[in-house]
């Protein structure tokens, strides 16, 4: 078994923040997933692919019995 990774596809203009605030995750947390340095994530491509989480669904499968 492996969690699967949710992923973003940037749109124009769209900045890490707003991606981290509507996927509910940090800016830290989607540089380290997707091994970025301290200033890749000021240069977001339109169309750009990023990970913005990981979901083990047997993890949330456990915690709701």
């Amino acid at each position: 078994y492996s969690p699967e990774a949710e992923f973003h596809t940037v749109k124009k203009g769209e900045t890490l923040a707003e991606i981290a605030n509507h996927y509910g995750t940090t800016i830290a947390k989607i540089r380290e997933l997707n091994e970025m340095t301290p200033r890749q994530y000021f240069r977001l491509k339109q169309g750009q692919t990023l990970r913005v989480r990981i979901v083990d669904h047997n993890e949330s499968a456990l915690s709701n019995p």
